[in-house]
């Protein structure tokens, strides 16, 4: 079996898939999900990037910030399910950490395509 190693590191910005969001309490921190994408970018095409976000939900946190750009607006008061932005794609300021492991910074979302029903003719 041969394996190929890539040697350069994808940071910066790139585009980026959102999918998924899982639950990871911190001993020290409390409750947290862990924000999940995949890097679309041919050269890395696959490769996981994360952001670690502690559960607090006012305004302001990073929680919050990372959610308002998944969703390419403001949060209004009310719930909100990250599972319902899977498949969101963008471009991610990515970034390595001192642990090896590929963190999203920030996430601006691709421009929103009208649906097919609200398209003029």
């Amino acid at each position: 079996m041969k394996l190929d190693f890539n040697t350069a590191t994808p940071e910066g910005e790139q585009p980026v898939e959102f999918v998924g969001v899982e639950e990871k309490p911190h001993a020290a921190h409390g409750p947290g999900v862990v924000l999940n994408f995949r890097l679309l970018a041919p050269d890395y095409e696959g490769t996981r990037a994360t952001t670690y976000c502690k559960v607090e939900t006012w305004a302001g946190t990073k929680l919050v910030r990372m959610m308002a750009q998944l969703k390419g607006s403001a949060i209004t008061k009310g719930e909100l399910d990250p599972q319902d932005f899977v498949g969101v794609c963008g471009t991610a300021m990515v970034v390595l950490n001192e642990g090896g492991y590929l963190n999203v910074e920030s996430f601006k979302r691709d421009v929103k395509q009208p649906a097919v029903d609200d398209v003029p003719f």
